[in-house]
C-alpha cells in the first residue's frame, strides 16, 4: 500500500485516522513538508507585506492566558469553573479517581519530593503495541490498561465544538468499553474548556494529579525512561 500523501513511497506507519503514510508522522512524509514549507513561506512574506510578521521562535515570554487568575478575580475562569461543576454534577464528566484511593505506597511515592515530575515528558511520541500515544503520559496509559485487561482503543471520532466564532472537531483521546471517553490533558487553556464544555458525552479527564497512579505504575514496573518502550509489537 502506498503512502496516500502521494510521495510514492509505501505507507508503512498507519495514522490515528486509519491512512498509511510513508512516516510514523504525516508531516515528516517529503510531500506533506514540502508543502508546509511553502505554505509557511508565503504565510510570512505575507505578513512581512503587512508589517504584522512577530518571529515568536522559543518566545520565552509567551504566558498562559489565565496566569495569575482566580475565579475570584476573573468572570472567564469562574464561568469555566462553574461549567465544569455543572457536568460533573449531572454526569457527564466523570472524576477518574471515583471509588479509587492511593495505596500507602503511591501516596509515598506522590508525596516524595525529586526524582521523576509527572509531565516532564510530555510530547515523546510513539507506537506502543499497535497504539498510538502523542506522549509519555498516553504512553503510560495505555500500557496500564493492557496490563490491567482493561478495555479501550484509541479514539477517532471527531465532534464539532465552536471557539471564537469558528467550528473545530474535537478528537478525546481514548474510548473505553462502556463508550465512555478519556481526556488526558495536563494544562486547560481557553480552548480545551470550549472543547470539554461542549461535549455532551460522559468524559473522564486525566490531569496532572489522577495521571500520577498510572505513571507510578509504569515507573516502578519499567524504569524513568520507559518511553524507550516505544515501537514494541508496533
Amino acid at each position: 500500500m502506498l503512502c496516500k500523501y502521494g510521495c510514492g513511497q509505501e505507507g508503512i506507519f498507519q495514522t490515528r485516522s486509519g491512512d498509511w503514510c510513508c512516516s510514523k508522522y504525516p508531516s515528516q512524509c517529503p510531500i506533506i513538508k514540502k508543502k508546509n514549507s511553502e505554505k509557511r513561506k508565503q504565510q510570512i512574506n505575507e505578513q512581512k507585506e503587512k508589517g504584522t510578521y512577530i518571529n515568536n521562535f522559543h518566545n520565552k515570554n509567551k504566558k498562559p492566558w489565565n496566569k495569575g487568575l482566580t475565579k475570584e478575580t476573573d468572570n472567564r475562569v469562574a464561568r469555566g469553573s462553574e461549567l465544569l461543576k455543572e457536568k460533573y454534577k449531572k454526569g457527564i464528566l466523570i472524576s477518574s479517581w471515583i471509588g479509587r484511593h492511593h495505596s500507602e505506597e503511591s501516596k509515598r511515592k506522590c508525596g516524595k519530593g525529586g526524582g521523576y515530575k509527572p509531565g516532564s515528558g510530555r510530547g515523546k511520541q510513539g507506537w506502543y503495541k499497535g497504539y498510538w500515544c502523542d506522549s509519555s503520559w498516553e504512553l503510560a496509559y495505555v500500557i496500564y490498561n493492557l496490563e490491567h485487561n482493561i478495555k479501550f482503543k484509541r479514539n477517532n471520532e471527531g465532534f464539532e465544538y465552536e471557539f471564537e466564532n469558528k467550528k473545530f472537531k474535537y478528537y478525546p483521546d481514548f474510548i473505553l468499553e462502556d463508550g465512555t471517553y478519556v481526556e488526558i490533558k495536563g494544562y486547560l487553556d481557553k480552548k480545551n474548556m470550549a472543547k470539554i464544555n461542549s461535549f455532551q458525552n460522559k468524559l473522564i479527564i486525566i490531569d496532572k494529579n489522577s495521571i500520577k497512579e498510572y505513571l507510578n505504575y509504569v515507573i516502578e514496573k519499567y524504569g524513568k525512561n520507559f518511553i524507550e518502550l516505544y515501537n514494541i509489537n508496533t
